[in-house]
């Protein structure tokens, strides 16, 4: 038994909480109470008490002014990396932003022009498109093949497409989803040097966005990209954050690694002109005890998760012949696929909200190709799983 109880069901209704209090109207129901949301990407559990005593305590003065960082960030930072994954970072190239697509944007205005091409590999996370979009850039997409063995979907990177893509005249930027969301796919060291490898040739600069870098299922390891990658230190950067794997996304705490000077000053220029915000002090407090006072966590989270998405794949292979389900190698987002189970043209997401009462991100948000998909945020008491699951077997049973 670990230190936490994640089978502990908590009631997140009525805390302001966007996954579970937002649903009337993102669902388009008349009442949510009933519902179960695996939807908005964060945890329904509980921090690790270390990470609450350190929130209590930066907060227990009464004037909440402006700050100094956090003692001992940096370190915290580093130890992490080094720890985890192998990284050596230098204080020298770490700066911080209140979020992971704070940091792609700022990425994409300063390394790239309007009218350039940026690269994502879809289906993937909707913000990268919105704001290459929203900068007056060019998406380009280089789609990731689909195969499925025993209704269990895996994904992986056609390089002579992602080649072709680099070689355009107009791509100058590839943001690199690692481990992937929503697909949980978690890329091998040697992909990742073929993708820098690829990237550097082509004069292509990468934007390596690694926040689910620490949710890894059982078994399996994550690589840094640019630990893989150090020829790739003067045109690539990552940007990661412990929101995700210690449930800490509302403090807006994320970190960006930029090893070569010239591009840090550029980085954190663009930055200065936009005003933007760095870290907060009680977020910075937060991620410091999470990387120095609660590793233990991670470890059991991701024990939790992996029974939670183990169980999905399962019940889908046992029960639902007509859907497809992808078992995750990282990450706590299962991404699914309805297409046989639904007749064609059905609003997916608004069938399983109204027909079995789960709230689920539609698919083509990630990708316009796949409407007919969901994705689901395992992150839930595995009581939630198992309801939810029953659940969208009645709903195409009795559609």
């Amino acid at each position: 038994m670990g230190k936490m109880n994640f089978d502990e069901m908590i009631k997140r209704r009525g805390t302001g909480c966007a996954k579970w209090d937002g649903m009337e109207g993102v669902f388009g129901v008349e009442n949510a109470d009933d519902m179960i949301a695996m939807w908005i990407a964060d945890a329904d559990f509980f921090v690790a008490p270390e990470i609450e005593a350190a929130v209590k305590k930066a907060d227990e003065f009464p004037i909440y002014g402006y700050k100094f960082g956090v003692d001992g960030l940096h370190d915290a930072i580093i130890g992490w990396q080094s720890r985890r994954f192998g990284f050596e970072a230098k204080k020298e190239w770490i700066t911080t932003l209140t979020g992971v697509v704070a940091a792609v944007t700022t990425a994409v205005q300063t390394f790239t022009k309007e009218g350039d091409g940026v690269i994502i590999q879809t289906p993937v996370y909707h913000p990268f498109a919105n704001t290459i979009k929203a900068n007056n850039r060019n998406v380009i997409e280089v789609p990731l093949t689909e195969n499925c063995t025993d209704n269990i979907l895996h994904y992986d990177l056609d390089f002579d497409l992602f080649e072709e893509a680099c070689k355009r005249e107009d791509a100058k930027m590839f943001v690199l989803c690692s481990p992937h969301n929503p697909l949980g796919r978690l890329w091998t060291e040697e992909e990742l040097k073929k993708m820098g490898k690829i990237a550097r040739e082509n004069g292509v600069f990468v934007v390596a966005d690694e926040i689910h870098c620490d949710i890894v299922a059982t078994g399996n390891k994550f690589t840094s990209f640019l630990a893989a990658n150090p020829e790739s230190y003067s045109s690539a950067l990552m940007s990661s954050s412990a929101s995700k794997s210690f449930n800490i996304a509302g403090l807006h705490a994320a970190y960006v690694i930029i090893p070569d000077e010239e591009n840090y000053k550029a980085f954190t220029a663009t930055s200065s002109r936009n005003s933007a915000p760095s870290m907060g002090y009680t977020g910075g407090e937060a991620l410091r005890a999470a990387y120095t006072e609660a590793e233990y966590y991670v470890d059991e989270f991701n024990a939790y998760i992996t029974e939670n998405m183990n169980y999905m794949a399962k019940f889908v292979q046992e029960n639902l012949p007509k859907v497809r389900i992808t078992n995750p190698e990282a990450t706590y987002l299962v991404w699914m696929d309805l297409t046989d189970a639904l007749p064609e043209g059905t609003d997916v997401k608004d069938f399983l909200a109204k027909k079995a009462g789960v709230g689920l991100n539609a698919g083509g948000q990630f990708g316009a190709k796949y409407t007919a998909y969901v994705r689901i945020n395992a992150a839930t008491q595995k009581a939630n799983i198992v309801e939810a699951m029953n659940r969208i077997k009645a709903a195409l049973d009795n559609q």
